[in-house]
C-alpha cells in the first residue's frame, strides 16, 4: 500500500514510486500472494481467514497490477506482472465473490480498463522492441479496434465513472498515437512529459493517404475527449490518486495534442493540409490543465503531481508560443524573398510597375498551406 499512496517528501530529488512498487511485487512473490497453488474459494467460504488468497490478499495483487501497468504504460516498458489464467481468476474472485465491497468491484474495472491499454501497447509496439504499428497495418488496427469495443460493452452503466470513461478514452489514444510515430522518436512518448523533450524536427511527413485522414482526426477528437474527462475529475481525486493513474494520463493526453499540433505546423508538414491547426485548440487546453494543477497546489504546494500539472502544462504552453513565433519569423522571411524574386524579370534586369506581366501562380511564397494542389487529392479531381 506504500506505493499506493506514497507521496514523496519536500526537497526529494528521486522518486521512489518505482522503487516501491518493486519491493511490494517481491513482497507478494514470497508471500505466495501472486502464486495459484491454492484453492481459490477460501474468501467466498471463509471471509475472516488470513489465508494467503483472502480477499485482501486478491486485492493487494490486482492493486499491484494495476500500479505496474500504469507505470508500465508511462515509461513504455514491458509488463511487470503477466497477464494469465490466474490472474484472470484472482480478479473474477474479486470482483464477484460474495465478501467484495463495491469499492473492489470498482477496483476491478480499473484493472480491467488498464489490462486494455497495456494490450493496446503491447501490439501495437509501443512497449516491445518491435518497431510501432503504422496506419496501414488494417489487420492489427481491426484486432485493437475489437478489443476496444469489447471493452466498451462490458462497462456497464451501474459502474460507470468519469474516472473510467477517461481510461477508455486513453485507450483510444493508444489506437491513433501511431500516426506521430517516426523511425526516431519513440522513445519520445514516454514520461516525462516536459518541454524540453519536444522536438520541431522529429516529426512525421509522410504523403498523407485516405488511411492517416481518419487518424488524424480521430486522434484530435481522443485528445479532446480524454482531456475533458480529466477536466471533469474532481481535482482532489486527481491530488488523492497515484500519480502514475489520473495525472500521468492527463500528461500523456496533452503530450499527444502537443505532437499533433507540431506535426500539423512545424517547417515540412504533411498534415496541415488536411486538419486546421487552429481546431486542435491547444492554448485552451493547455490552460485548464494548468488551472487544475493551480487547484491542487492551493491544497497542498508540495503535491508532485499538481506541480507537474501546473508548472510542465506552463513551460509547454511557453514552448507552443515561441514555436509560433519562430514559424511566423520563418514565413515573412520566405514572403519577403519570394516578393524580392518576382520583382526580377527573366534578364535579369529589374522592373518596376509590371504588375500586369506577373504570373502570380508561379511565385511559390514558401508559406506552408498556401497551396496544397487540392485538385490531385488522392487522385480525385475536384469540379
Amino acid at each position: 500500500m506504500i506505493s499506493f499512496w506514497y507521496r514523496p517528501p519536500k526537497n526529494q530529488v528521486h522518486v521512489a514510486i518505482d522503487r516501491n512498487l518493486n519491493l511490494a511485487i517481491s513482497l507478494a512473490d514470497e508471500l505466495g500472494i501472486s502464486s495459484s497453488e491454492h484453492a481459490l474459494g477460501i474468501a467466498s467460504l471463509e471471509p475472516h481467514d488470513d489465508n494467503i488468497n483472502s480477499t485482501e490478499a486478491w486485492r493487494t495483487w490486482n492493486l499491484c497490477y494495476l500500479l505496474s501497468s500504469s507505470l508500465g504504460g508511462c515509461m513504455r516498458f514491458p509488463p511487470k506482472i503477466p497477464w494469465n489464467v490466474d490472474m484472470e481468476m484472482k480478479l473474477s474472485s474479486l470482483e464477484y465473490g460474495r465478501d467484495a465491497v463495491a469499492t473492489d468491484r470498482l477496483l476491478c474495472q480499473f484493472v480491467r480498463a488498464e489490462r486494455l491499454c497495456e494490450q493496446i501497447a503491447v501490439e501495437a509496439g509501443y512497449s516491445t522492441g518491435d518497431p510501432p504499428m503504422e496506419v496501414t497495418d488494417h489487420v492489427k488496427i481491426r484486432r485493437i479496434q475489437n478489443l476496444i469495443i469489447d471493452r466498451k460493452a462490458q462497462l456497464f452503466s451501474s459502474n460507470s465513472t468519469p474516472a473510467l470513461k477517461l481510461y477508455e478514452n486513453i485507450a483510444t489514444l493508444y489506437l491513433y498515437e501511431c500516426i506521430l510515430h517516426t523511425p526516431t522518436n519513440k522513445r519520445s512518448f514516454a514520461a516525462p512529459y516536459v518541454a524540453e523533450r519536444l522536438s520541431l524536427t522529429d516529426f512525421p511527413a509522410p504523403v498523407v493517404t485516405p488511411d492517416h485522414i481518419p487518424f488524424l482526426y480521430g486522434l484530435r477528437d481522443a485528445c479532446h475527449t480524454a482531456l475533458n474527462a480529466v477536466l471533469a475529475l474532481d481535482y482532489r481525486d486527481i491530488a488523492f490518486a497515484p500519480i502514475v493513474t489520473f495525472a500521468a494520463k492527463a500528461f500523456y493526453a496533452q503530450w499527444l495534442l502537443i505532437k499533433l499540433y507540431v506535426a500539423c505546423t512545424a517547417s515540412g508538414n504533411t498534415y496541415g493540409a488536411f486538419i486546421d491547426p487552429q481546431s486542435l485548440q491547444v492554448d485552451h487546453y493547455l490552460c485548464r490543465v494548468s488551472e487544475v494543477g493551480d487547484r491542487i497546489c492551493a491544497m497542498d504546494a508540495e503535491h508532485m503531481g499538481g506541480k507537474g500539472l501546473q508548472m510542465s502544462t506552463r513551460k509547454i504552453r511557453e514552448w507552443v508560443f515561441n514555436c509560433d513565433a519562430l514559424r511566423a519569423e520563418e514565413s515573412l522571411k520566405s514572403f519577403s524573398a519570394a516578393e524580392t524574386m518576382a520583382m526580377v524579370a527573366p534578364s535579369g534586369g529589374v522592373q518596376f510597375g509590371l504588375e500586369g506581366e506577373l504570373d502570380w501562380n508561379a511565385v511559390d511564397y514558401g508559406i506552408p498551406g498556401l497551396e496544397y494542389g487540392l485538385e490531385e487529392l488522392f487522385g480525385v479531381p475536384i469540379v
